[in-house]
C-alpha cells in the first residue's frame, strides 16, 4: 500500500511540445501525444488570433459527455490556450459547445477529388478549397499536428483543436458546410475521420451523423466518396483527361472567365474592326491581375444596362446597344482611368485593418455575369471573401500538399503575417511529412513542457 500511495504522488511525465513556424507564420506542431499537439494548437491559436478566439468560444457552456480521448484533447487544447492567456478564460466546455457551431461557418466549398486513373500519378489528387469572409471570426486557421505515427494538416474556425478541413498520410476530408448546428459528438465525428486509414472508417465516423453538410474524401487507397465539382470545373475536367500536380494547383487558381468566348464570337461579329472589341477579342480570357482585356470586357458588360448580369448574350441584346455599350465602356477606360489600368489595379484585395491592398486575380462579380473557378467576392471593387484556404493535396506514398491562407494567418496589423499571403497566385509549401525542408524554412520555434 505505502508503494501504491508514493506511485501516485510521483507527477506525470511532462510531454515537450515544439511549435515550428514556416516563413508565412504557420504553426507545425510536434509533440509526443495528441494531446500535446492539441495543446500546442490551443498556444498559437491564442497567439495568432486571441480575439476571435475567445469570441468564437463566448457561447453558453453544454454538458457534453466526449470520449476520453476526445476529451482529452480538448482538455490539452484549453490548456494551452490558458498559457497564453495566463488565466483559465477557455473552458473544454466552451470549446465543445463550439464544435456544434464550427461547421455551420463553412460557407460552401470548390472541393474536387480526382481518382487515381485521372492522375499522372495514380494517386488521389484532390483541392480543399472552403469559402470564407477574411474579415470575419470564422475564417479558417491553419496548422499541421504530428505526434508519434500522427501527422494531420489542414484547417478550422479558431476555437477547433484539431482541422475539419484537411488531410493525413491516409484520407483527406473536406465539407460544404450547413447551417444546422452539428450534434454534440461532433468533435468525434471529426477526430474519426481525419485519423481514418480507409474508406471503411470513413463509413464508420459518417455513421455517427454528427456533422450537417455535405462530405467529399478520398483516401491513398484511391477511394472516393461521391462529390460533384462546380460546373465551370466540370468543363475543364471533360476537355482534359489525365492530371498532374502541377495541372490541378493550376486549376485550382484558375482565373478563366466563364463564358467570355461567347462574347468574343459576338464582338468579332458585330464590330470586327472596332479598335476597342479588339481589346476584347484579342483577350486569352482570364481575369489576371495584369489583363487590360479583362477590365475592358468588365467594362463593356457593365455599360449593357439590364443584360449586364447574364453570363450569356440575350436574344433582344441588339448590335446597335452593343456598340453604344462598347464606345461608352472605351471612354470610361481611355478618360476615367489610368491610362495603364488593369484587371488588378482596378479589382483589389484587402482587409479591415490593412494598410495596403493586393492586385486581385479572378473573382466573381455578379451584376457583370463574370465569374472564374477561382472564387474571389467583391463588394464594389474589393475583394474581401471567397477562395480562403485551397490546399492541393495528392496522397501518395509521401503524401504532397501546398495551400494558401488568405490574406494571412494572424488578426494583428502589426504582425508580418496579416496580409503576407494576400499577394500571392500560387499556393505555397506545406512540407507535410517533411521536417528537414521545414526546418530550412522556419521562422521560429517554440518549445513549450504540457
Amino acid at each position: 500500500m505505502l508503494l501504491l500511495l508514493l506511485l501516485l504522488a510521483i507527477p506525470a511525465a511532462a510531454e515537450s511540445v515544439e511549435i515550428l513556424r514556416d516563413r508565412y507564420g504557420t504553426p507545425h506542431i510536434y509533440a509526443e501525444t495528441p494531446a500535446g499537439a492539441a495543446f500546442g494548437a490551443g498556444y498559437a491559436q491564442a497567439e495568432d488570433r486571441p480575439e476571435a478566439l475567445l469570441k468564437n468560444l463566448s457561447l453558453p457552456e453544454e454538458s457534453i459527455a466526449l470520449n476520453p480521448e476526445v476529451r482529452a484533447l480538448v482538455d490539452a487544447y484549453a490548456a494551452g490556450a490558458n498559457r497564453v492567456f495566463g488565466e483559465a478564460r477557455v473552458t473544454a466546455a466552451q470549446v465543445a459547445a463550439f464544435s456544434r457551431r464550427a461547421y455551420t461557418w463553412i460557407h460552401g466549398s470548390n472541393d474536387l477529388f480526382l481518382p487515381p486513373s485521372r492522375t499522372a500519378s495514380k494517386s488521389v489528387l484532390a483541392i480543399l478549397d472552403p469559402i470564407a469572409d477574411w474579415d470575419a471570426p470564422d475564417r479558417p486557421y491553419e496548422m499541421s499536428l504530428y505526434a508519434g505515427g500522427l501527422a494531420l494538416a489542414g484547417v478550422a474556425p479558431v476555437g477547433m483543436p484539431f482541422p475539419v478541413v484537411g488531410h493525413s498520410r491516409h484520407v483527406a476530408i473536406a465539407w460544404s458546410g450547413d447551417a444546422e448546428l452539428a450534434g454534440p459528438r461532433a468533435l468525434e465525428e471529426t477526430w474519426a475521420l481525419l485519423t481514418a486509414r480507409s474508406m471503411e472508417d470513413i463509413q464508420s465516423a459518417v455513421a455517427m451523423a454528427q456533422i450537417p453538410g455535405r462530405l467529399a474524401c478520398g483516401t491513398s487507397a484511391g477511394e472516393l466518396c461521391a462529390q460533384g465539382a462546380r460546373t465551370m470545373v466540370q468543363e475543364k475536367l471533360r476537355v482534359q483527361q489525365t492530371w498532374s500536380f502541377a495541372n490541378v494547383e493550376a486549376l485550382a487558381f484558375n482565373t478563366e472567365v466563364d463564358k467570355a468566348d461567347v462574347w468574343q464570337r459576338l464582338l468579332s461579329r458585330v464590330a470586327p474592326t472596332d479598335r476597342f472589341a479588339r481589346v476584347i477579342t484579342n483577350w486569352n480570357r482570364r481575369a489576371e491581375a495584369s489583363s487590360r482585356g479583362a477590365l475592358a470586357f468588365y467594362l463593356f458588360k457593365m455599360e449593357l444596362g439590364r443584360d449586364a448580369s447574364q453570363p450569356e448574350p440575350s436574344d433582344s441584346l441588339s448590335p446597335a446597344r452593343i456598340l453604344s455599350a462598347l464606345t461608352r465602356a472605351q471612354d470610361r477606360l481611355e478618360t476615367q482611368l489610368d491610362f495603364n489600368a488593369t484587371w488588378g489595379s482596378e479589382f483589389r484585395i484587402t482587409r479591415d485593418g490593412s494598410r495596403t491592398s493586393y492586385a486581385a486575380s479572378g473573382g466573381n462579380l455578379p451584376e457583370a455575369g463574370i465569374a472564374t473557378p477561382r472564387a474571389l467576392n467583391f463588394t464594389g471593387s474589393r475583394a474581401h471573401a471567397g477562395q480562403a484556404a485551397p490546399r492541393i493535396v495528392e496522397l501518395s506514398a509521401t503524401p504532397n500538399a501546398t495551400s494558401l491562407l488568405l490574406p494571412g494567418l494572424t488578426d494583428d496589423p502589426g504582425s508580418q503575417h496579416f496580409e503576407d499571403q494576400a499577394g500571392l497566385v500560387k499556393p505555397k509549401p506545406t512540407y507535410f511529412g517533411n521536417r528537414r525542408e521545414l526546418e530550412r524554412a522556419a521562422s521560429s520555434r517554440k518549445l513549450l513542457t504540457f
